[in-house]
């Protein structure tokens, strides 16, 4: 009999360690699962939840401040280039100008653009072209001078004069054998001291072949272009991150 009772609360025993090693168990296994909702830790969500208001009604503001500071940098950027590939950023610009002359019917003796200038402290890059036209009238330059500005208003993409040089050269007028005027033919109605032809020194008719004269263009335009950094901020949304040094103005 008292072996019995003794086996019976040794078993006891083995019984309540087991609940009390259970119950630790439980505890550290889900300590931070289980919270009573005390009084000390609402005062502390109160506060994190206050704090986490004001913190995102500042983000709010700055992310409004951030997107206005975008909007004017897009509209400060309008006049510069995006050009597609940064590598060959005077061919695309050489290509476009050519593209503008040959709009407006003009024939060019060479053209050339070349990056004369790189200032990636601002964001900006300068690129200049030229070209020299030897013959065109008043009425080619005002097409070509409608066709630019039709290229800018579109485009945004716009060209400054660097240089515009508009001239005068002689051409000589050839007559055919038999020409009215011409050697050894009468004086015609387009022969020298006729109608329409201009009178010589003195009053005299000019001589037959004299010179007649046309326009001549000399014109060196520039084109800035973002660099690759503004470039990707700005037009971007501003996924990417903003280089050291802002600042690009326009000319």
């Amino acid at each position: 009999m008292a072996t019995t009772a003794k086996n019976q609360k040794n078993q006891l025993i083995v019984l309540i360690v087991l609940v009390v090693v259970f119950v630790f168990f439980l505890a550290y296994q889900f300590r931070g699962a289980v919270k009573l909702p005390t009084k000390s830790r609402v005062v502390q969500l109160q506060k994190k939840l206050k704090d986490a208001h004001e913190n995102l009604a500042i983000a709010e503001l700055e992310k409004e401040a951030f997107e206005q500071e975008i909007a004017e940098l897009r509209t400060l950027s309008e006049p510069f280039w995006d050009p597609s590939n940064q590598r060959a950023i005077e061919q695309e610009v050489q290509l476009r100008f050519e593209g503008i002359a040959r709009d407006a019917k003009l024939t060019w003796k060479n053209v050339k653009a070349q990056r004369t200038k790189s200032n990636l402290r601002n964001n900006i890059q300068e690129v200049e072209v030229r070209m020299d036209i030897d013959s065109l009238t008043m009425q080619d330059l005002g097409v070509f001078f409608e066709k630019l500005e039709d290229f800018m208003n579109r485009t945004h993409r716009r060209f400054y004069w660097s240089n515009f040089r508009l001239s005068t050269a002689p051409v000589r007028v050839a007559r055919m054998p038999g020409q009215a005027g011409g050697p050894g033919m009468p004086p015609g109605p387009g022969g020298p001291g006729g109608p329409g032809m201009p009178p010589g020194p003195g009053g005299a008719a000019a001589p037959a072949g004299a010179a007649s004269r046309t326009l001549k263009l000399q014109l060196t335009a520039k084109a800035y272009a973002l660099s690759p950094e503004a470039s990707e901020f700005i037009l971007s949304n501003g996924t990417a991150a903003m280089p050291a040094t802002k600042g690009a103005t326009t000319k």
